[in-house]
């Protein structure tokens, strides 16, 4: 972009403004970002939104993220200070979702955005930090009983595995869905639902194992992971763990939040 004399007050405007993140949650979400650009030396994201110079907009959803982040590339005269993160909300590797429609939207206006390639933030969180959510011994043994089964799923699996809630209950379906059941199964406590979204890349996992994890572990999970973080507890070595180049795509990630800053 060339600077001009006739752009020069509009340019200076706009480096005066607080970029602008805009995610679904800003609680949660930048509880993740916070942790990774701890985690992968990132750290002056951190400081420029405790310096003001970057603005956190909770969406309240991809719908409300995308919209806004529109709303807020609009006040930059030229410089588009704006970068959309979302989650895909995909159910299978390499599935596009009406996340990339909404951030397609967003570049197509000036900014920048980012749709994670697993299904949300919280698979991404490494397994030693499942590990040690749990305090009390009852829930730890639960814990770990579900943390095997989830170490059981192959890295697609666990990348499009409902992390927050499991396989429990009945998903919503559509009126095509409504003609493929989904996989359920026995007496109450023993039962679990894989969405039919899914498709087959659950199929053979073991009953047990899709049992076990019918509950998922729990919405906190980006608390845990940025105080596991912080306490020095985890490495770039637990993102390599998780595969598909998690690490890498989130170093891509954090450098869209660099570049508006």
């Amino acid at each position: 972009m060339r600077v001009t004399r006739e752009t020069l007050k509009e340019d200076v405007r706009d480096l005066e403004r607080p970029a602008v993140l805009v995610v679904e949650n800003a609680l949660y979400d930048w509880q993740m970002i916070e942790a990774l650009a701890h985690l992968l030396g990132c750290d002056d994201i951190v400081d420029a939104k405790q310096g003001s110079r970057l603005d956190v907009y909770n969406g309240g959803g991809k719908d409300g993220a995308s919209r806004h982040a529109v709303d807020q590339i609009a006040r930059f005269a030229r410089t588009k200070r704006v970068v959309l993160v979302i989650d895909s909300d995909s159910y299978r590797p390499g599935e596009r979702t009406a996340s990339h429609t909404q951030a397609d939207a967003v570049v197509g206006k000036g900014g920048q955005a980012h749709v994670l390639n697993f299904r949300e933030m919280e698979n991404y969180i490494p397994n030693r930090v499942l590990a040690r959510q749990a305090k009390k011994s009852n829930a730890q043994a639960r814990m770990s009983k579900r943390l095997e089964s989830l170490k059981k799923l192959s890295p697609e699996q666990r990348a499009h595995f409902d992390m927050k809630h499991g396989f429990k209950g009945r998903p919503k379906k559509s009126a095509e869905d409504s003609r493929r059941k989904p996989r359920h199964a026995g007496k109450a406590g023993k039962t679990y639902a894989v969405p039919p979204q899914h498709g087959d890349l659950y199929e053979g996992v073991d009953r047990r194992d899709l049992i076990i994890l019918q509950d998922g572990f729990g919405t906190d999970l980006p608390g845990h992971f940025l105080q596991e973080v912080q306490n020095g507890g985890i490495s770039e070595r637990d993102l390599d763990g998780l595969g598909l180049g998690a690490a890498q795509e989130l170093r891509l990630m954090l450098e869209k939040i660099r570049k508006v800053i």
